[in-house]
């Protein structure tokens, strides 16, 4: 095996160590972080570029221990050995290369990166996967490594408040006692969700279990579970049953089969803060999961804010931050689009609790065109898209509109660095804030202002 000995010098966009070979391609290495010296092999080769793996590392400089003992496996924080100084600095020069590369927009465009403090117990969910313990019985309740399917333990994370990590230890005993499987092995078992919502008494704890197609005897043994969690931890609100028969790796449920809550009459709910207000959201619901760092994202929506009347919410889930920006100014209009159909239901909860007009649509913004007759001049289009970005139907949508002003969140620069030139023909790039809502790994969301260009 040919090896070869390098220094890294940057970050890819996923986290990966960059460096070049003798003969100048270069190279992507997993684990790998700016001021180390490594020795690799290569695992895959490209005419411009080649891929590597660790053999060992020769010296380095700089980094830290992780915080957490799962930091080398687990594919969720490859940055975690650099000082949180260092992880701003790249994620801040990410999106510019990216920005300025891709849409060659000016350097000046790009505002300074916020970030929040806190670097552990940030996140009030997280999706656990179910695997094998090897050579014994039972299933394994962990973390995939990076690349993957393969999981592993997940004692050391750092990333949930530590009362997290107690349900899910007992959610790993609970369900290897049951008998069920992990769907790699042929089983149900495809996903665990942990996430809190803000009760009256503190944290109120919620469990979503994805499984395969389950027959009636898994259903029930599922069920039994839930109710021995529900019994074991007085802070668990409730637990909740879907299936996903697609064969992926997403922890998103097609149809829900049972509900337990712990209060007669309780449903699926949860409360989360944003920008001082109180959302309401199903347990299954699309929500930030650092809130700190989600408030920083909604005082920079708001610095940027320019008046309008009508707010187009596209992509809105539970009507955040839309419905902030709407009460931020009296007597604004919300016309909100969202292809979640429960997630369009508490949006209209959630503005009907606030006092806002607001107006939501169940619609797939891919598929059909923004529906709006008001008076462009005077209308502010909020657009939270996927990680691909915008559809060619929502482009097209707002180049016919024009409003005449749009706040773009995006969680991925590539992605926005393209929407940029797409847009370019009818409106103009103000500015883009950088937000790091996602500590320790290679994400980054930014939030970029354009106004319509005259005519």
């Amino acid at each position: 095996m040919d090896t070869y000995t390098v220094s890294v010098h940057a970050l890819s966009h996923d986290g990966r160590g960059i460096a070049r070979l003798q003969d100048n391609r270069v190279v992507f290495i997993p684990h790998a972080l700016p001021g180390q010296s490594v020795t690799v092999a290569l695992t895959k080769e490209h005419p411009q570029y080649a891929e590597a793996s660790i053999v060992r590392i020769e010296a380095e400089e700089g980094l830290r221990e992780p915080l957490c003992a799962e930091a080398l496996r687990c594919g969720g924080c490859p940055l975690q050995r650099l000082p949180r100084s260092e992880q701003l600095y790249w994620k801040e020069r990410l999106v510019k290369d990216t920005l300025i590369k891709i849409s060659h927009i000016s350097a000046e465009t790009i505002r300074p990166i916020r970030a929040d403090s806190k670097e552990s117990g940030f996140r009030n969910k997280m999706e656990f996967a179910f695997g094998h313990k090897n050579g014994e019985k039972g299933v394994l309740l962990g973390l995939r490594e990076e690349g993957s399917r393969l999981v592993h333990g997940a004692e050391g994370c750092v990333l949930l408040p530590p009362y997290a990590n107690a349900i899910r230890k007992d959610a790993e005993e609970f369900f290897s006692a049951s008998d069920l499987a992990a769907y790699d092995e042929g089983g149900i078992l495809r996903h665990l969700v942990v996430r809190y919502g803000i009760g009256a008494k503190g944290l109120e704890w919620w469990l979503v279990c994805l499984t395969g197609a389950a027959q009636v005897g898994d259903r029930r043994k599922v069920q039994r579970v839930g109710e021995k969690l529900l019994a074991a931890h007085p802070e668990i609100a409730g637990f909740v049953h879907e299936e996903r028969r697609k064969k992926d790796a997403l922890a998103i449920g097609e149809k829900r089969l049972r509900t337990l809550c712990r209060d007669e009459g309780q449903t699926a709910t949860l409360t989360l803060p944003l920008g001082g207000l109180n959302f309401y959201l199903d347990a299954t619901s699309f929500f930030q999961v650092h809130l700190a760092a989600a408030n920083l994202l909604v005082d920079a929506a708001l610095d940027e804010l320019p008046n309008f009347e009508t707010l187009l919410d596209c992509y809105c889930g539970v009507g955040a931050p839309g419905l902030i920006l709407a009460k931020k100014g009296q007597g604004k209009t919300v016309h909100g689009f969202e292809s979640h159909a429960r997630s369009v239901r508490y949006a209209k909860i959630n503005a009907e609790r606030f006092g806002i007009d607001a107006l939501y649509t169940e619609c797939r913004l891919e598929k059909e065109t923004i529906g709006y007759a008001g008076d462009p001049k005077k209308t502010l289009v909020l657009l939270d898209p996927p990680r691909s970005g915008l559809a060619p139907k929502t482009v097209a949508s707002l180049t016919t509109l024009k409003p005449a002003n749009i706040l773009y969140l995006s969680c991925n620069p590539a992605t926005l660095a393209r929407d940029i030139l797409r847009l370019a023909d009818a409106f103009t790039l103000n500015s883009v804030v950088p937000v790091d809502l996602f500590p320790h790994s290679a994400h980054i969301e930014c939030l970029a202002r354009f106004c319509v260009k005259q005519a």
